[in-house]
């Protein structure tokens, strides 16, 4: 029987460069998102994760999860989203959680559009994500991913993350 692998990276928050990667893509912004911006990250992040073959069989449980994270997480403002934008179209975000005892810290993990990747956003926005929970206070940030998505081999390994395995993506308390 098949069984999903999953994959935790945690970073040190104090050892993280001050200074923000490049990205080769011209004219975007990084902003912090409100709760209007929930249906575009939501079609956005649902094309993202569709495009990763990584996912398979899993996809359908981790969607419904990740619905959940924008639209409550928003709506009662226990997950902020960084979100990259190029021209007035969302092409890239992050969920975060900044409550130290949360077992995930970046709730949605990083994604980046298709039509959009290999050209350093994920790194420009993993960057981001984790300045922003040190400038919180938290020492250390926390992700977990399927292992064998494009995000577990090239982009969570960054920043000298520790990866581990674990059995399931933890339940996001906060959002109960």
């Amino acid at each position: 029987m098949f069984r999903p692998h999953w994959a935790t990276y945690r970073w040190n928050l104090k050892s993280l460069p001050t200074e923000a990667p490049r990205h080769l893509v011209k004219s975007t912004e990084l902003r912090t998102a409100n709760e209007d911006d929930a249906p575009t990250i939501w079609s956005a992040m649902e094309r993202s994760f569709a495009s990763e073959q990584a996912w398979g069989m899993q996809l359908l449980d981790r969607v419904r999860m990740l619905r959940k994270t924008v639209y409550d997480g928003l709506k009662e403002k226990k997950v902020r989203f960084l979100v990259i934008e190029h021209g007035r179209r969302i092409i890239a975000g992050s969920g975060l959680i900044s409550e130290a005892e949360s077992p995930v810290h970046l709730a949605t993990g990083i994604w980046v559009m298709e039509e959009y990747r290999c050209r350093g956003l994920g790194k420009f926005l993993l960057h981001a994500s984790l300045r922003q929970l040190s400038e919180e206070g938290l020492a250390e940030a926390i992700v977990v991913t399927r292992s064998n998505t494009a995000g577990a081999k090239y982009l969570y390994p960054k920043f000298d993350s520790v990866s581990g395995k674990v059995e399931s993506f933890p339940e996001l308390k906060e959002l109960d």
